[in-house]
């Protein structure tokens, strides 16, 4: 086995020993840590069939039975609380965040997984940062990611839907022009981008929203190197792609852009208007179909009833509310053609702002949530929990949620306050009017609370599949670990070698 190798856990799990020893027997073997299926390894060398390994900060011996060349894919469900926070890395090594929640947890995760003792210190560079709609629980977590100088993103991409500060009228308006039940400003790249902001820094009216205030810091660094809207057409062509993702590029793995939808053409694309602004603004988020082999993951943004509605007549061309059960088992066939999944993020954190119609067509085997504390909503909701369940594929359909899955020690009992209590010492260490013996009181409180902060949220709660389009798992991590060796809940799927349909693997 030659030297400094970079390998891969298999699937659906792997053990990290203090120890070499013999195959299977784990009598007398100290257990370091528990890897899960794509989890990178350093390989520093063998003893036989027993490699020497460094992983997950831990330095020991696996068996080459647990490990494979190849790097699958991996989608993390971060826990940024209430919000949405998801990371991806493809086969060949392509990372993206697609929204980033409110806080700074997606921020802390990157530089967990990026960074060298929890800070960054050199360029760290990502495939792509996706904005799926104007929903501050979805883009104000970029902006401690935008701040940081060590951060690069090929891609910035957003909805086309540009919240900014009005000075008359608010509501709807607060997305752009309006004619005739749509909204058609909408700002297709950055040249759009840049007149807006330009027009609203002479109106004075830039810095009125939080969004055009991170947007506009985005164009000024030059860390991006494209930022754009995408979407679909479906009236032009019937899908499109995520760039650099076709399906003519890689029919093994690709990426299809299902929403937002557009209407016009082109070079003058608008998008219908959904009752009020959050409907519009919502009903209007990226909505991406991976594909991986032979297995497909739906990320579906903040969707509601009346999005869905939309989604499902356009691209069927039948009417929503179809005469007879007939016409409603066509609907829901066609829709599968193109929203059918078997992993799908719920839309809108559990919100029962839904369609059974459109659940049906998703037809998801597993359904993560992603969810948080201290939010008015209730999310998620019974009834969405029920709907998942009874519409989901399979006997027993799979629901994760970054909110139940959170487990901390009995130090994090409430990581809100803890949060708050950070930001309150970060103000006192900045103010140029507290004394000196008040910051450094500030000071010492705060590296501790920022490291158990560290441990919480986006470590705990975070849910994570992996899948080499022929078998999956989902693992979260358990509330209570039972040894080193078992760190993890994992829920494995594998394929029927008669039916060639993927199951869930269940333990009893």
């Amino acid at each position: 086995m030659p030297e400094n190798n970079s390998k891969f856990c298999s699937y659906p799990d792997g053990v990290i020993y203090k120890e070499k020893g013999g195959v299977g027997k784990t009598n007398g073997k100290t257990s370091l840590t528990q890897l899960i299926f794509g989890d990178h390894l350093y390989v520093d060398g063998n003893d036989g069939d027993w490699l020497r390994v460094f992983s997950r900060g831990v330095n020991g011996w696996i068996h080459e039975s647990e490990i494979q060349d190849e790097r699958i894919l991996e989608i993390n469900f971060v826990d940024v609380g209430q919000g949405d926070g998801v990371h991806v890395v493809t086969p060949d090594d392509k990372a993206m965040i697609i929204d980033a929640g409110e806080k700074d947890n997606m921020y802390r995760f990157l530089r967990w997984r990026y960074s060298k003792n929890k800070k960054f210190t050199e360029e760290v560079r990502l495939y792509a940062a996706v904005i799926s709609h104007p929903d501050k629980d979805h883009y104000y977590g970029f902006k401690k990611i935008f701040d940081e100088e060590f951060l690069y993103f090929d891609h910035l991409i957003h909805n086309g839907l540009v919240e900014r500060k009005v000075r008359a009228g608010g509501g709807i308006k607060k997305l752009g022009e309006i004619r005739n039940g749509y909204v058609t400003g909408v700002v297709r790249n950055k040249d759009d981008l840049n007149a807006l902001l330009k027009q609203l820094e002479s109106d004075n009216l830039l810095k009125g929203s939080l969004y055009t205030t991170l947007l506009n810091a985005a164009v000024k660094s030059s860390r991006y190197a494209r930022i754009h809207s995408i979407g679909n057409f479906p009236d032009i062509e019937s899908i499109s792609y995520f760039p650099g993702f076709a399906k003519e590029d890689n029919p093994d793995s690709f990426i299809e852009v299902l929403g937002p939808v557009f209407e016009g053409t082109r070079e003058h694309p608008k998008l219908k208007v959904f009752q009020s602004l959050g409907k519009t603004k919502n009903g209007h988020s990226v909505i991406l179909r991976v594909h991986m082999g032979g297995i497909t993951i739906l990320l579906g943004g903040d969707l509601n009833i009346p999005a869905e509605k939309y989604l499902l007549s356009r691209y069927t061309g039948i009417d929503i509310n179809p005469d007879s059960a007939g016409d409603k088992d066509r609907l829901i066939g066609r829709a599968r053609y193109f929203f059918e999944s078997d992993f799908a993020k719920a839309c809108h954190h559990g919100s029962s702002d839904f369609t059974e119609e459109f659940l049906k067509a998703i037809n998801a085997r597993a359904t993560v949530i992603s969810s948080g504390d201290n939010e008015p909503h209730n999310h998620p909701r019974p009834d969405t929990l029920g709907a998942l369940g009874k519409y989901g594929r399979g006997i027993r359909p799979l629901i994760f949620s970054t909110e139940l899955a959170r487990a901390y020690d009995t130090k994090i009992l409430n990581p809100y306050q803890l949060q708050t209590e950070i930001e309150k010492n970060r103000k006192i260490i900045d103010s140029g009017t507290a004394s000196e013996n008040n910051k450094k009181q500030a000071m010492r409180k705060l590296q501790p609370a920022k490291d158990l902060l560290g441990k919480s949220i986006a470590r705990y709660g975070m849910i994570c599949l992996r899948t080499d389009g022929n078998k999956a798992i989902v693992a979260q991590k358990l509330e209570r670990y039972r040894g080193k060796g078992k760190k993890w809940s994992i829920s494995q799927f594998e394929r029927d070698e008669i039916t060639n349909e993927l199951f869930y693997l269940s333990p009893h």
